[in-house]
């Protein structure tokens, strides 16, 4: 009954959030020495993460106590505080949805809150800026790369765009559209609010993408296939949608050429980052970036990078 409650409830949520979740529920579930299994099921639509089976008898018998001391392990392990906030919430919302279904007596998560650390401290993986004149030489990279079409056109959506990683990993033939003003515009379902936005890019990305596009459509692909797939040597497809390790390989690859060790999230902070030298504002910011709180924004805009303004290396007491 747990198992099948909690997969309705994950169904309606996106890709990434159902893979949080299960993920999530699984490491709290092994801690608890409970057994528990999730699975992935692609689809039409994508992926769909699942739980596959769980000791229901024991899920109820979960007490606050044992809540605390998961808590507690996480800090222990050294995990940021907004790693242990995020797993926290995750799990009381799960047991929350549990004990309102009447399934469970107790919500393990509740009222526990003041044992989490609600400060800003520290990232355990900060978010570099990849210097400006450098992103070009990235891009450039994918050149030498084993498909220099397909990776030029993923490097550019992520520094071009702002786009996270599932959301280029999601596009589809289908998501090109024109406005009525006669430009471009791509059509993102895959963010994490799950809201549909539409973004523009510049004619350099528009360039790279649009021959990425092309060539799909050589191969026979529809409109409802994805844009990025993977390739068997012989040139034909091997997956529908291209895997996220793979999708992180090729940034990874392409940034170490250039001597740059930073993640696919770098280059949406390096996006926004330019966008506020540039002179934009952070509510313009945050709707490209798909963000509904400007607090967002200055997570991502590394304005210490820059050193505009120099005004504190000037001040003399003399």
């Amino acid at each position: 009954m747990i198992k099948d409650i909690l997969n309705g409830y994950l169904k309606g949520k996106q890709t990434a959030t159902q893979r949080a979740y299960t993920r999530a529920f699984k490491t709290w579930c092994n801690f608890n020495r409970i057994e528990c299994e999730y699975r992935m099921l692609r689809n039409p639509k994508g992926m769909t993460y699942a739980i596959e089976r769980v000791c229901e008898r024991k899920v109820k018998s979960i007490s606050k106590n044992q809540a605390i001391k998961y808590i507690n392990s996480l800090q222990d392990r050294g995990l940021s505080d907004n790693t242990i906030r995020h797993a926290f919430f995750i799990l009381r919302t799960i047991h929350g949805f549990l004990y309102d279904m009447e399934l469970t007596k107790r919500n393990p998560f509740s009222g526990i809150q003041n044992i989490i650390s609600w400060r800003q401290r520290r990232e355990v993986r900060p978010t570099k800026l990849i210097p400006f004149d450098v992103v070009p030489l990235i891009i450039q990279a994918a050149e030498s790369s084993s498909d220099p079409v397909r990776n030029k056109a993923l490097l550019c959506l992520l520094f071009g765009g702002g786009f996270r990683r599932s959301e280029v990993r999601c596009l589809r033939l289908c998501d090109i559209l024109v406005s009525q003003t006669g430009s471009l515009l791509i059509q993102v379902k895959g963010g994490k609010s799950g809201k549909v936005r539409y973004k523009s890019l510049p004619s350099w990305a528009w360039e790279a993408y649009s021959e990425l596009v092309q060539r799909r459509r050589k191969e026979g692909a529809k409109d409802t296939d994805y844009i990025f797939v993977s390739y068997y040597k012989s040139g034909s497809v091997k997956a529908s949608i291209l895997s996220e390790s793979s999708f992180y390989r090729v940034y990874k690859k392409c940034c170490a050429m250039l001597g740059i060790d930073a993640g696919c999230h770098s280059a949406r902070a390096t996006f926004a980052t330019k966008l506020w030298h540039d002179g934009a504002r952070e509510i313009e910011i945050a709707d490209e970036l798909g963000h509904g709180d400007l607090q967002m924004v200055g997570k991502y805009v590394k304005r210490h990078n820059l050193s505009l303004s120099k005004l504190g290396a000037k001040i003399s007491f003399d």
